[in-house]
């Protein structure tokens, strides 16, 4: 009986304590707290979301000038594209499209150094070929004057773009990722095909400023062409392409101390790919330069 007693009274014990810590008052208010708790951490979650939706929406905006610079680029108008290009740059601050829009112009500098070098080379090699029976002296003296010239303008894009080449080399990885899915910058080719092969060959005659500019305007068209489809690939920036284009431009510039480091992030770059053949190109000239 005794036994049966201090179990009943155990129970009771057992049953007052039960009652206690389940008061409906105390349920009721811990409910209500674990529900404002709740609330506000799903407003938290729907605020960082957006917010995180805003912020990529906002990146993945192209910004007005960058699209104006893609039709002005189609339409053959490069000194306007440039200008759009600066504006994106200027405008659009650590952004990634002010970062494409300077690879962009980066690309356009190397490619005019390139159609002043093709003009040059051209007239060196009839210079010595020069008919001296049937040019006049002042003509040779004419044509110095232009290779001088147009040396000049092609140091100044050479370093130019070597400053150029100096920034996206240190900052690109911050923008690989970058897509630009829905904008390309498709260049054509606009000029009348010319070149100075006969002038190259015999010497003679002399090549007028007209053909020498008609020359030089059909070398950058073409060259843009190439450069442009080989920096952008499917949207994005391929940067093998890119700084292969920046060696070839720098090797140019016998002092310039940025020519073996973008050599080099090509063979970085192509780590994977041991026969790509811009690589084995660059892994020849290191090894002359050696």
């Amino acid at each position: 009986m005794n036994k049966i007693k201090i179990a009943l009274s155990i129970l009771a014990s057992i049953s007052v304590i039960a009652g206690c810590s389940s008061d409906p008052r105390t349920n009721e208010k811990e409910k209500a707290s674990l529900e404002a708790s709740s609330a506000t951490n799903s407003d938290n979650n729907v605020v960082a979301v957006e917010e995180e939706d805003n912020r990529e929406v906002k990146e993945n905006i192209i910004p007005e000038p960058l699209r104006m610079a893609s039709e002005q680029l189609k339409s053959g108008n490069i000194d306007r594209a440039k200008t759009y290009l600066d504006m994106t740059v200027t405008d659009f601050k650590d952004t990634d499209a002010a970062f494409i829009a300077a690879v962009l112009k980066s690309t356009i500098i190397a490619t005019e150094s390139q159609s002043y070098s093709y003009v040059r080379r051209s007239l060196g090699k009839g210079i010595d070929n020069i008919a001296e029976l049937l040019v006049e002296e002042k003509e040779v003296e004419r044509l110095k004057n232009t290779l001088t010239e147009d040396f000049d303008k092609e140091t100044k894009l050479l370093k130019d773009f070597e400053e150029s080449a100096k920034y996206i080399l240190s900052n690109y990885k911050d923008h690989s990722e970058f897509e630009l899915t829905d904008l390309n910058f498709d260049t054509t080719i606009r000029t009348d095909s010319s070149d100075l092969s006969f002038f190259e060959s015999v010497g003679y005659p002399i090549p007028t400023k007209a053909q020498m500019d008609d020359t030089r305007n059909y070398a950058f068209e073409v060259l843009l062409k190439d450069n442009m489809e080989g920096a952008f690939t499917d949207g994005k920036v391929n940067y093998v392409n890119y700084f292969y284009l920046a060696g070839l431009s720098l090797m140019k510039m016998e002092d310039s101390s940025l020519t073996k480091p973008v050599m080099n992030e090509v063979i970085s770059l192509t780590d994977d790919d041991k026969y790509n053949e811009k690589r084995i190109d660059v892994q020849e000239y290191l090894n002359e330069e050696k």
